[in-house]
Parts: structure tokens; sequence; C-alpha cells
């Protein structure tokens, strides 16, 4: 009988803990300390919290306001200023696949060879602005791929484009995983 007592208890000691939510604590205002402030969608508070309903009085609309570092201020480089408006980052979604790229250089794993290949990157992009350029060290070389093509027949398109500059004579087709945008 004591520990069923004890049990109920303390059960009903818990339960006013778990009807706060966890922005309702994050939020209040204590002495001595600061203040947060979140808006957020209220899609966001429903997963968090668990419950479909709103809370009477309760806010809907919150957004995290994050200091913003002020650049190129005459009076101190480190002066925080809260920003007013927040405007959310889009990225773009990709998704990797098999595909192809072209190959434009491979060397060895020497520092010349890095070189090579960052020249050879940048002189692919001072004739094609818009192609994708990868210049990464896959053991035991540098190389220098560019593009990312669905097919071969995009591909041998390009090759043949960037053929006749005359300055990528060695390059080649490769098949490996490519980065596509949804």
């Amino acid at each position: 009988m004591k520990h069923l007592f004890l049990g109920l208890f303390g059960l009903l000691l818990t339960l006013p803990v778990s009807a706060q939510d966890f922005m309702d604590r994050l939020e209040r205002v204590e002495n001595g300390k600061g203040r947060v402030v979140v808006h957020q969608d209220p899609a966001i508070e429903r997963l968090v919290n668990g419950s479909p309903e709103k809370k009477a009085g309760q806010q809907t609309d919150r957004a995290v306001q994050s200091p913003v570092l002020k650049k190129n201020d005459p009076d101190s480089s480190t002066s925080i200023v809260k920003s007013d408006t927040t405007t959310p980052k889009v990225y773009r979604s990709k998704y990797t696949t098999v595909g192809y790229r072209i190959q434009v250089y491979s060397g060895g794993n020497s520092r010349a060879a890095r070189e090579q290949a960052m020249r050879k990157g940048n002189l692919v992009k001072k004739y094609f602005s818009g192609i994708p350029v990868y210049t990464h060290f896959y053991s035991p070389r540098w190389t220098c791929r560019i593009g990312d093509f669905r097919s071969y027949d995009e591909a041998s398109r390009a090759l043949s484009e960037l053929k006749s500059t005359g300055a990528f004579g060695e390059a080649v087709i490769v098949k490996c995983k490519i980065q596509v945008a949804n």
C-alpha cells in the first residue's frame, strides 16, 4: 500500500512538468537571465510537442531570431546587432546517381600535378563558365573532371565541343557518380 501511494504521489508531481512544452520553458522570463524569443511555423511546434491544438494566447508564427555580425563597422569589428527580419536559406535539393563526366586531366600525386589539375580546371571555366568543374585527388593521382551528364550522348556532345577549342585534346568521358538537381 505504501509503494502504491508513493508511486501515485510521484506521478502527480511529474504531471505539471510534462504539461509545459519545450518552447514555454525556453521563453520563460527569469530575472538575471537573458530573454529568448522564438518565432516558428506551427507545424514545427506540433511536431516537437506532439499536440495539434493551439493553446489560448500563444503565438503561432515563430521564427528564430539570430544575432548577425555587423561587418565593416568603424567602432567595433565584433559588434553584434539583432536582425529584424529573418530570411530562410534556400537549399537546392540534389541527389547522387551514376552518370558521366569529362576527365580533362589525370596526373600523379605531386604538388605539380595538383597545380596542373587546377590550371586545367580554370581553363575550362574560362571557355565554359556554366559547366561545373571537379578537381579531386583520387588516390594515387590528381584528376580534373567537368560536368554532370546523365547520358553518354550529352557527354559526347560536350566533349566534341570541348575538343573543338584545341586546348583539351586528351579529354575523355568517364562513368562516375554525379550530382543531379531535383
